[in-house]
Order: structure tokens, then sequence, then C-alpha cells
């Protein structure tokens, strides 16, 4: 996927788990691994996290990544404590 329609897709999501109109645990479908990962899914993810990060803050957006109602969506992700 081209990179305006990739940004724009990634907007769209970060709005919609914003808005808490998507739920946190679309964030379980995300698999990021170095070996099977294309560059298009890695840049998505960048530009999600960076439109959640603009849209929250980034306190509210990592407190609400540490949420525990939310943990299982987070669970094959490295710990952030380091």
């Amino acid at each position: 996927m081209e990179n305006t329609p990739l940004r724009s897709v990634a907007e769209v999501f970060a709005h919609l788990l914003y808005t808490d109109s998507l739920p946190w645990s679309a964030v379980e479908c995300i698999k990021l691994s170095e070996g099977t990962t294309p560059s298009s899914s890695r840049i998505f993810v960048k530009i999600l996290f960076q439109e959640l990060c603009e849209c929250m803050g980034l306190p509210q957006l990592n407190a609400r990544l540490k949420d525990e109602r939310d943990s299982h969506s987070l669970k094959d992700y490295p710990d952030t404590a380091h």
C-alpha cells in the first residue's frame, strides 16, 4: 500500500481507538516480527501509535496501554518497564 492511503487508514484506526469506538482488544491483531512483518505493516503501526500519541498525549496513551483491563491485548509485546 502506498504511504498516503496507509497513513489515512492508520489515522482512522487511531481515531476509532481514541474514541473507544473500536475496543482496544483490536490491538491484539497486531503481530510483529522482524522476519515476517512487511515494512508497510511496520509503517502502519508506527503511524497508528504516532496518531494515538498526538490525540491522547503520551502520558494518557502510556496509561491506557498499561491499563489492566486491556492487558490481555498486549500480552505478546515486550515488557515496557526497561
